[in-house]
């Protein structure tokens, strides 16, 4: 059989092996479908990988990519049904890619919690995300979503009004980590204006000091 052949075989095999761990580890809807557009996607990035391939070095690269996807597919997926439905140490945020971090707590498929995805919009921007629930008058719990823009800039993080004092705060700071691997000082507008008010007060004494 012709290598295309095979490789387009191994490529098919991979979809076949995503879609198995789809099912074994079930997830909140928004977030599987979140993860299934950015698996899939990376699947079908991989389709023409061959067509590069010069010798049997550059052919172990390409196919050994695909099953590697599908292994640390499986890991993540399998790490995060646990954090969801198994007794064990406090759930961390988990590294999708270098754009996407999400954080499911236990609890979460009682409907009483919430879980946390954290996404990169640019160099600076983020965007971070609450996926809770709500009890209707009916008894039942319906899903909520808060999404909060956040900036940036040194080690300090901008964040809107209604962020400030909210607890949810803390799993953007431990997210943030994560993903840049430095802390950041959480801080809204009206922070900023009033540390350069003071700033500027500071300069001024000091420029009469020295008069």
């Amino acid at each position: 059989m012709e290598l295309h052949e095979r490789y387009a075989q191994l490529h098919s095999g991979i979809r076949f092996a995503i879609d198995t761990i789809d099912d074994a580890y079930p997830l909140p809807r928004p977030l599987r479908q979140e993860l299934q557009e950015w698996v899939l996607s990376r699947w079908e990035e991989a389709r023409h990988n061959i067509d590069w391939c010069d010798n049997r070095r550059d052919l172990l690269q390409v196919t050994s990519g695909l099953t590697e996807l599908a292994r640390s597919y499986k890991e993540l997926r399998k790490n995060l049904f646990s954090d969801l439905h198994h007794f064990g140490p406090e759930p961390p945020w988990r590294q999708v890619n270098r754009r996407l971090a999400v954080r499911l707590p236990l609890g979460v498929h009682h409907g009483n919690s919430a879980y946390y995805v954290l996404r990169r919009n640019g160099t600076h921007r983020w965007k971070f995300c609450v996926h809770g629930s709500t009890r209707s008058e009916n008894g039942e719990y319906e899903s909520t979503l808060r999404e909060f823009e956040v900036e940036l800039s040194g080690h300090s993080c901008r964040i809107p009004d209604e962020l400030e004092g909210d607890p949810v705060l803390a799993q953007l700071f431990y997210g943030l980590a994560l993903m840049t691997g430095t802390h950041h000082y959480m801080r809204t507008l009206r922070d900023e204006v009033v540390m350069e008010a003071e700033r500027i007060t500071r300069s001024e004494k000091d420029d009469d000091t020295w008069e």
